[in-house]
């Protein structure tokens, strides 16, 4: 599986992808897209070709099944349609997700109808809080940022800025000390061990207030306290143990492992058979 960007990302996989539909190996390509927007503007992007389609239709003649998941209704069953498609020829396949289909379509699925600004399902680190801090400075309502630890080491600091525009947002950081999300794809590598950084203490630095939590009853009353608190940021420093996972994170775990094993068959399958017709 490759997952890459639209433009400098994707056009650098022209090569390797050509070559392995040529060798008829299942590859997954994952691209990022513009959105409808933009599609709409007739501005150019960076790294585009002669036009905003031209990624698309290149690879058309390299992949076996390609789409473009542009509608919410139908992506899940155009994502089938090309995996299948993979598998059953064993060539590569293409999926171009516009950014704005992009942001929330995973976290969608397990979600009802809301406000919600978010970021492609553990595809991107340090999103939240300058996206919360803008959807505030955009439209003036209050936003409640969830953010894990090592995420909130990356661009929490943004938090600095709050007193200065007058915002306000809640904030939650889940602390396990970890990089959880890579533990669970590379539980062999020792950078996943963070150390604990007290950010309920950091917060007052920053010009807000910050609690720290362990239990139910306490998130409650600290939730409680932070929405009655105006004119400044609040931020809830919630700990949890290592080697916790949600059950959205398990779920996909679970799916990339299970295509990755998939795509390892095949691509096993299709390399003993070329060489047994070579030996033949």
């Amino acid at each position: 599986m490759a997952a890459v960007t639209y433009g400098a990302g994707a056009l650098n996989m022209v090569n390797a992808v050509a070559a392995a539909y040529a060798e008829k190996s299942p590859v997954v390509v994952l691209s990022g897209g513009p959105g409808k927007g933009e599609s709409a503007s007739g501005l150019l992007l960076h790294d585009q070709a002669k036009t905003l389609d031209s990624q698309a239709r290149m690879f058309e003649e390299i992949t076996c099944a390609q789409a473009r998941l542009d509608d919410a209704v139908r992506a899940s069953a155009e994502i089938a349609r090309v995996l299948d498609a993979c598998l059953a020829h064993s060539r590569p396949m293409y999926l171009e997700i516009p950014r704005d289909m992009g942001d929330c379509l995973f976290t969608a699925m397990d979600m009802e109808h809301a406000t919600l600004v978010a970021p492609g399902y553990y595809a991107t680190m340090g999103y939240g809080a300058p996206a919360g801090l803008g959807l505030q400075a955009s439209t003036g309502r209050r936003s409640l940022i969830l953010v894990g630890d090592g995420a909130f080491q990356m661009t929490g600091w943004e938090l600095g800025n709050c007193r200065r525009y007058g915002w306000d947002p809640i904030v939650p950081v889940f602390n396990n000390a970890s990089w959880e999300m890579l533990r669970t794809f590379q539980p062999e590598s020792g950078f996943n061990d963070l150390d604990e950084w007290d950010f309920a203490t950091l917060a007052r630095g920053l010009g807000g207030d910050g609690m720290r939590v362990r239990t139910r009853r306490e998130l409650r009353d600290a939730l409680a306290r932070a929405v009655a608190i105006r004119g400044r940021f609040q931020l809830i420093e919630i700990m949890i143990p290592r080697g916790v996972l949600s059950p959205t994170l398990e779920r996909s775990v679970a799916g990339v492992k299970r295509l990755t094993a998939r795509v390892g068959l095949e691509t096993s399958g299709a390399k003993d058979a070329r060489e047994s017709a070579r030996s033949g």
